[in-house]
């Protein structure tokens, strides 16, 4: 958003900023330059760019389009309003990053907490109490063997769905 504002502040045409803007989009270049082309026709490059957001990865050209196509309705200065989207996005990044980051230790947590089960009984097997022949030779060992397996798996599908949760908010 940012390079398409900055060709539309330094003067070009709306079909001349999405042009340069697609030399420097990698994969959504092709997008970026069928809007050109579109809008280089008299057409609206707010539809291109709608149609764009379908492809994998490019959700974002979604706002991009409704900024495009509000500025256009109302007369307004499409840079403007894209540099604020690309203001946005930004903050949003850096607030994922900084999610990420507080969630780094209690992803770390959990995974230890995976983990202990399996520490417990090499410990016992290494001091000779046998755990492993209780969980695998006897009934009442399989129904503790599937009871802990059962749990461990809720505790780490439960703590991935918290902190996808915690991301996505």
């Amino acid at each position: 958003t940012f390079a398409l504002a900055g060709e539309l502040r330094a003067g070009r045409t709306p079909s001349e900023a999405l042009r340069a803007a697609a030399a420097t989009a990698g994969p959504l270049g092709g997008a970026l330059l069928a809007a050109a082309d579109s809008v280089a026709v008299g057409g609206s490059a707010a539809v291109e760019l709608d149609a764009a957001a379908q492809l994998p990865g490019a959700a974002r050209l979604r706002s991009v389009a409704a900024a495009w196509r509000v500025t256009e309705s109302a007369g307004g200065r499409v840079a403007l309003v894209l540099e604020r989207l690309g203001e946005a996005m930004d903050r949003e990044d850096q607030l994922q990053r900084e999610m990420a980051a507080a969630l780094a230790a209690p992803r770390a947590t959990m995974v230890l907490l995976a983990g202990l089960p399996l520490v417990g009984l090499a410990m016992g097997q290494a001091i000779g109490a046998h755990p492993f022949h209780l969980l695998f030779y006897r009934p009442l060992g399989w129904a503790l063997l599937v009871g802990a397996t059962v749990l461990d798996a809720v505790g780490i599908v439960v703590s991935r769905r918290i902190s996808q949760w915690a991301l996505r908010c």
